[in-house]
């Protein structure tokens, strides 16, 4: 997938120019001859008006030789690559000029394997820097929400977002151990190559500004609204699991980049607002964002108030059942839900007798559920808490298990550690640990993790400034230093650059 490499000679004899133009436009696909000049002067002109990305020139010519034209152009803003054309006599004259920028250099009289091979490899050379230049300028739109690079290298193209979530989607930065960040760092990518091939396009695969989110860039040189349907097909066949549901988001094609900042987050907010929970969904060309404020459920407040303020086991089961199926069925979006969860809480916080300031959040709740069965049981647990119905038997239980979690967490959370490895280790699974645990020590596992890890990474910034922030993540037990980096400033309100740059300068 290319836009064409446009291509300006410079060559003062006609026949060799000619000889030039002719192999190029017949016999060498992805090439595009925009001009040939007959000297230097003419051919620096040219290079400021019609940009070209490849520059074949002489070395002597008149008026201004080859050499002084490319020295000029290199004080422009986009310089162009130079192949020097060269005789046997100019041969040492032509390899001076290596130290100039020249890609290469051909011998005269030209032989059309050498010109075809040459050509061959700056494509592939070119392509291979554009995709690092594009790539990097999109890293920039997502991680930063604007472009720090050039952006110029995606004008002309065609681009689709393609967002792939697993599990939930609310942003929630402290939750380390959860399946999601391993089913996005272990994504088998493998299969992009060949669509990239089949559809001619290209394809960039960034993590997400959410631990769950992978984010795919589609680059294309046309408009694909005729050839996305395979291409969503090809991922959906190739990113299924059974550790969780997944959603997709596919954005509008737009050939504006100046759009892409706001397409980027209208597909955040409507995944957010939209996405009904604990199922798989594929929403496409979905840019209408429903600003509409979003209310508390009016059936949610009315089985609120039907809880008294010393609700038995029966009451409280009753009401989970009635939530949980009025939810199911109305395929509830996740916003929604957690501004639900949110208000279920703090209504029966109100109504209880009981001091409880330990239970899970509605984030917290919600991201420890792959579905509703799970969401269920952990409204169920809280509530039990919350008016204070579990008997004192499964309480000790209870205080032994967490206390066995505590203990492998702070010997092992610089490993790898997720909740699929709590059954294993202690015969409970994640949902029902994560809330014993929250309830003990007033914090979750995840955040407990996230804590001890930033401490030690606090550590290692003051005590080893020599090391790279990628290291420091590493040996601190952060997936990637740019995850690393987003969950330290939350926690300390700076980046780890400028937390270290104020512990030596106050040192």
């Amino acid at each position: 997938m290319n836009n064409k490499i446009k291509v300006l000679i410079v060559e003062d004899e006609p026949m060799i120019a000619r000889g030039i133009e002719t192999m190029i436009s017949q016999y060498s696909n992805g090439f595009k001859v925009i001009g040939i000049c007959r000297n230097g002067l003419e051919g620096l002109e040219k290079i400021k008006a019609a940009f070209p990305n490849l520059v074949f020139t002489d070395i002597r010519m008149p008026v201004m030789d080859g050499l002084d034209m490319i020295k000029g152009a290199n004080q422009l803003e986009q310089i162009p690559h130079f192949i020097i054309l060269t005789g046997y006599e100019e041969f040492t004259y032509a390899q001076s000029a290596l130290h100039l920028g020249v890609k290469n250099y051909l011998l005269k009289p030209l032989e059309f394997d050498s010109l075809l091979n040459t050509l061959n490899d700056f494509k592939k050379s070119y392509y291979a820097e554009i995709r690092q230049h594009q790539n990097k300028c999109i890293r920039d739109l997502i991680y930063n929400g604007n472009f720090i690079s050039n952006s110029s290298v995606l004008d002309g193209y065609y681009i689709t977002f393609l967002f792939i979530y697993y599990g939930f989607v609310i942003d929630n930065t402290y939750d380390e151990l959860n399946i999601s960040r391993e089913l996005v760092k272990n994504l088998d990518l493998s299969f992009i190559a060949d669509i990239e091939k089949q559809q001619n396009i290209w394809i960039y695969c960034n993590k997400g500004r959410h631990y769950n989110e992978c984010i795919f860039t589609i680059v294309s040189c046309s408009d694909l609204k005729c050839t996305l349907s395979p291409i969503i097909t090809a991922f959906q066949s190739h990113i299924e699991t059974t550790e969780s549901y997944r959603n997709i988001v596919v954005s509008k094609t737009t050939n504006n980049i100046s759009t892409l900042s706001t397409i980027m987050n209208e597909c955040c907010v409507y995944a957010l607002s939209t996405i009904p929970f604990g199922v798989s969904k594929t929403m496409i060309d979905k840019n209408q964002v429903n600003t509409d404020p979003i209310f508390v459920s009016l059936e949610v407040q009315q089985l609120c108030q039907q809880i008294p303020s010393k609700a038995t086991k029966e009451i409280v089961e009753s009401f989970c059942i009635k939530t949980i199926d009025w939810w199911r069925t109305k395929q509830i979006a996740q916003f929604q839900l957690h501004n639900d969860l949110r208000y279920i809480l703090s209504q029966m916080l109100q109504k209880s007798s009981t001091l409880l300031t330990s239970y899970l959040s509605a984030t917290e709740m919600i991201s420890i559920s792959d579905n509703f069965d799970a969401l269920y049981d952990n409204l169920l647990h809280s509530l039990y808490l919350i008016f204070n119905l579990s008997d004192q038997t499964q309480k000790k239980d209870s205080l032994a298990i967490v206390q066995r979690v505590k203990k492998y967490l702070d010997q092992n959370y610089t490993q790898p550690i997720t909740y699929k490895d709590f059954y294993e280790l202690f015969g409970y699974n994640e949902k029902y640990i994560s809330l014993l645990f929250k309830t003990e020590y007033n914090i979750s596992p995840s955040k407990y993790v996230s804590r001890l890890r930033i401490e030690l990474s606090k550590q290692l910034l003051m005590e080893h400034p020599q090391m790279t922030l990628k290291e420091v993540a590493e040996l601190s037990g952060f997936a990637d230093s740019f995850y690393f980096s987003r969950v330290f400033k939350v926690s300390e309100g700076v980046s780890p650059s400028n937390f270290q740059k104020n512990y030596f300068q106050n040192y």
